[in-house]
């Protein structure tokens, strides 16, 4: 909004919004002449130095990343230990070097996950373009996992928790309350005294408060076939008002000249605006506690006397606020003066919660997930709209309290605090900081230019998509195209997702492998041939490991991602509550494959080979399907939770059937005749590794209960 700027000296430590002796980088001069002494460029002006902040601001490197690094480092430190055991009992037996190092390399390229930067991949832009049909729009794709380890959310109150829709409900003029009907931006409404309509005109302070607000709102409304507004919410609500009064605003504005407006200051809290017509005065409206203790007289029916009944007044107002209602004063004054103003009333606007937050809320503290209201308005009107939206902690920090505390003080009181009201800007990134000093991981809901750094600080930045700013938008990671918070809830659901299904490929892709190294190492120890070849063992690592083990990343959600706990920002993707199992199923596959090894290789060495291979890649198949849930019995797991894993194992069902009975495939992959009926009766053997796994599921959950 405009602000008019003179040559005035101020002291140096005044706030940035009140230095009006300076003309800052990025506004524009809108009217009037001037000269000025350019004393600062580029990154020595205050934009710059907000943008020198934003760049030295460290962000964490993502969580994803750290367990990619992590997680390979691991396969591949796996996969030299078991070609390096390999190896050792290969010379041990004397088998010819040529084939052993041929052997050894085959083993040591199929336990690499080489596909696993690609399936981590597939999952991020899949995951990106599902929320962008949820009206969320992913501006950086591994900020969706990080969501996975989010445990508490920053949020703005008006607009995000709340409609941002306001609406007068209620006037406190003249010792008496005037309710007013109709909601939202609807024009039509009536002013009612206990339940009664009565003459807005026979009473002068409520007509010199309609005065006032036609004059200070800065709102418009433009009817051009469809009813629309222009401005702030309050602004909008006053003209709203005025509007259902009857009262008409242009022959109020052309009479009053407006002579100067100054733009409410977060110093002094209120709005003021000087007009002449027979006289000159100065209109002001704000919080109601500036407003009150500056005004020394009071407007009433019979005239203007002195405030006595300033305590009383007060209480109203706070009573309002404990109500839920954002309410702001209304005073004027003879001339320009700051000092004894008149006061005429108080005024009571309410923006109702969002449809939806209460639940939302609901969900994410199920999630784990703690919010946090930071906001403006009065502590009063905070703690209402926490209360409508089912917070149970309602423990209040001002702006002013937060001043006067030191860093470990103020964690102290913050790590039991959910509010804080008549909060600035340039405490947010401060009280962020410190919440991720307390181990929290934050998501962060601004968006404004004052949120830049905040949104650039949190693990997921977050910011609103209708009414955010641009440079918001940049800072950030995430953006709600519809300014819904529970599109937020859905964000959280498919980061937590993401980590579930790369969870399932990276266990399914380490337990084959385990399988594979654990059943040549023990043919190897028992003194049998090499168990598969190296053609075999590549083949298999791609049937299984690389075909059917990426389809795993396309589970959708199972419905319960909200019901746990955000997971540990150290937890690998393989922790120790996984460990039995993984041992269980490498076990159970390497003891099938070599029992059906070892009753036939004396016999025929290339036949028990293809029973083995069979027996190895069946179990794999078997295994895939376990791992579509840790923890449910699969038999009430839909397939169309993930459609692709049917298309996985049939293609790779058909490859195997092709390499076995087709003549010429059998013969390039060195694989042995055998018939239909063997084929089946090995494919149902194999099956032992998935009632094995469900047998376990059940067990453990039992255990559990």
């Amino acid at each position: 909004m405009p602000v008019e700027k003179n040559i005035s000296v101020f002291p140096q430590e005044t706030p940035i919004p009140e230095q009006k002796n300076i003309g800052f980088m990025g506004s524009y001069v809108v009217e009037g002449r001037g000269r000025g002494i350019v004393f600062a460029t580029a990154l020595n002006t205050y934009i710059g130095g907000i943008y020198k902040k934003f760049q030295k601001i460290q962000t964490t490197t993502p969580h994803f990343e750290k367990l990619s690094r992590d997680l390979i480092l691991r396969m591949f430190l796996i996969a030299l230990s078991s070609a390096s055991i390999i190896l050792f009992f290969s010379f041990q037996r004397d088998y010819f070097l040529a084939d052993t190092l041929l052997f050894v390399l085959s083993a040591f390229i199929s336990s690499i996950p080489e596909g696993l930067p690609i399936i981590i991949s597939i999952v991020l832009v899949l995951s990106a373009y599902n929320l962008s049909k949820k009206n969320v729009l992913v501006r950086n794709l591994q900020a969706t996992e990080n969501l996975s380890i989010v445990n508490l959310l920053l949020s703005d109150k008006t607009g995000t928790l709340t409609e941002n829709t306001m609406t007068v409900r209620k006037i406190f003029v003249n010792k008496e309350e005037i309710e007013i009907t109709g909601e939202g931006l609807n024009l039509e409404g009536k002013f009612l005294v206990n339940n009664k309509e009565f003459n807005i005109l026979e009473n002068y302070p409520l007509i010199k408060i309609l005065n006032i607000c036609s004059i200070v709102s800065e709102a418009e409304l433009l009817k051009d076939h469809i009813l629309k507004f222009k401005g702030n919410a309050r602004d909008i609500a006053l003209l709203v008002m005025v509007e259902k009064s009857g009262i008409n605003r242009e022959t109020i504005l052309n009479r009053e000249k407006i002579i100067k407006r100054e733009p409410f200051s977060r110093i002094k809290k209120y709005k003021k605006v000087i007009v002449e017509h027979e006289k000159v005065e100065s209109y002001y409206i704000g919080a109601f506690e500036s407003i009150i203790n500056i005004s020394k007289f009071i407007l009433l029916q019979e005239g203007i006397f002195n405030f006595e009944n300033k305590k009383y007044i007060l209480e109203k107002a706070l009573n309002y606020a404990q109500n839920g209602f954002s309410v702001l004063a209304v005073a004027f004054n003879i001339g320009e003066s700051e000092e004894n103003l008149i006061f005429v009333g108080l005024i009571a606007l309410y923006d109702p919660p969002k449809r939806g937050v209460k639940e939302t809320i609901q969900k994410l503290k199920k999630a784990g997930i703690e919010t946090k209201i930071l906001t403006g308005d009065h502590k009063e009107t905070a703690i209402y709209i926490a209360k409508e939206i089912g917070f149970d902690n309602l423990t209040t920090l001002y702006q002013s309290e937060i001043e006067n505390l030191d860093e470990e003080e103020l964690k102290r009181k913050i790590a039991k605090t959910s509010i804080f009201a008549r909060i600035t800007p340039e405490t947010k990134l401060k009280i962020l900081d410190l919440y991720q000093k307390l181990g929290y991981s934050v998501a962060y809901i601004g968006d404004g230019v004052n949120d830049v750094l905040s949104l650039k600080k949190a693990e997921v930045g977050v910011c609103m998509g209708e009414r955010g700013s641009e440079i918001a938008k940049q800072a950030s990671d995430i953006i709600l195209m519809d300014d819904h918070i529970e599109s937020l809830s859905r964000s959280v659901s498919e980061g937590r997702k993401i980590f579930n299904n790369l969870r399932r490929v990276v266990f399914f892709l380490i337990t084959t492998n385990v399988a594979e190294s654990l059943t040549i190492i023990t043919a190897l120890i028992l003194g049998y041939p090499f168990i598969l070849k190296p053609t075999h063992i590549l083949f298999l690592n791609f049937v299984t490991d690389t075909l059917v083990g990426t389809t795993l990343a396309f589970e959708r959600e199972h419905g319960y991602e909200l019901q746990s706990k955000p997971r540990k920002t150290n937890e690998s993707l393989i922790n120790l509550n996984l460990i039995p199992f993984l041992l269980m199923m490498s076990t159970i596959m390497t003891i099938l494959t070599v029992m059906i090894f070892s009753t036939e290789f004396l016999y025929d060495l290339e036949k028990a080979r293809t029973y083995a291979f069979l027996v190895m890649s069946f179990t794999q198949l078997y295994n895939a399907i376990n791992l579509r849930s840790l923890n449910s019995n699969i038999f009430k797991l839909s397939f169309k939770f993930n459609p692709y894993i049917v298309f996985g194992l049939t293609f790779s069902l058909l490859l195997q059937y092709l390499v076995i009975f087709n003549p010429t495939l059998r013969g390039l992959l060195g694989f042995s005749k055998i018939t239909l009926i063997e084929f089946l009766v090995v494919l149902i053997l194999s099956s032992l590794v998935f009632f094995a796994s469900e047998f376990y599921k059940f067990i453990r959950n039992r255990l559990k209960k």
